[in-house]
């Protein structure tokens, strides 16, 4: 959704989203005067006092920031579009992200039903193609800015590490994060019992997200520690466990010899803990 403060990776993907905007309300528009850096984008009813209007201003990194917006409309008697295939697309969006490798014909289905609309079967492969499209450049624009994530993830949660790691071209390789929080709640339970297990993310990059969980004092399961990577072996279980290390007192509370690790038997994680917690006990949960 538009919103101020969001941002962008580009100015064409801000036009594709205003342009969602006004046609969702049945309206076009177009580009006002503006720098290098500002865009401006008003919906053809201004004539008529018509205040619909996106402003937006190009960032150092690149992307553009939305900076004003009024989204409602008064007084319009701007230029109609198809507001009926606007509303489709959103059906569209919400149905690929559910299940990202639906039939056209499962897609016309859901659409009718949803919306009561006739819905063409080359309308609805027009439109999961669209929708794939934006799923799969979202997608892509989401792990380009997960360092800026990362960066105001440790700066709100104090004692939190957040760590993306790339590959000389730039793409992203692994990430790591641990709430400050939830490691202070971990070490000083007196439960000293850990929890590693991975699992496989959906989606176009089909990598793997291992966790780290601990016992509170009140016997309650703490998610810790995460890390993302392209597949589940000893260098990532490394990636998960050093990274908890860096707090002095996390690194004391995994290397201690009365902390038990339950994994299950993927060999990555019991050579993991013979390099990086040689003392600790472990123990296989299956």
């Amino acid at each position: 959704m538009l919103e101020k403060g969001k941002q962008y990776k580009d100015a064409k993907a801000l036009k594709v989203h205003v342009a969602a905007l006004f046609a969702g309300a049945g309206r076009s528009f177009h580009s006002g005067n503006g720098g290098g850096r500002q865009k401006k984008h008003i919906c053809n009813g201004a004539k008529g006092r018509c205040l619909a209007e996106v402003r937006a201003c190009k960032q150092r990194s690149g992307e553009f920031k939305v900076t004003f917006i009024i989204p409602d409309h008064n007084d319009c008697s701007g230029g109609k579009v198809g507001a009926r295939s606007a509303a489709l697309e959103g059906f569209a969006s919400a149905a690929m992200v559910s299940n990202p490798t639906v039939k056209g014909t499962d897609l016309k289905r859901s659409l009718e039903q949803q919306t009561g609309l006739k819905v063409s079967y080359s309308a609805a492969s027009r439109l999961k193609v669209a929708a794939t499209r934006a799923s799969k450049e979202q997608l892509e624009h989401g792990y380009r800015i997960m360092t800026s994530y990362c960066k105001e993830l440790v700066k709100d949660c104090p004692g939190s590490i957040a760590v993306v790691q790339r590959e000389t071209t730039g793409r992203f390789r692994s990430l790591f994060f641990m709430l400050g929080r939830a490691a202070y709640a971990a070490v000083r339970s007196p439960i000293k019992v850990v929890g590693m297990d991975g699992a496989h993310l959906k989606g176009k990059w089909n990598g793997q997200m291992l966790t780290l969980t601990c016992k509170d004092a009140n016997n309650e399961n703490i998610h810790v520690a995460t890390a993302i990577g392209p597949v589940e072996n000893t260098d990532l279980y490394k990636t998960l466990m050093r990274g908890c290390k860096k707090n002095p007192k996390m690194r004391d509370f995994l290397e201690d010899s009365k902390t038990t690790f339950y994994t299950d038997q993927h060999k990555g994680g019991k050579c993991a803990l013979e390099g990086e917690a040689p003392l600790a006990q472990h123990r296989n949960c299956c």
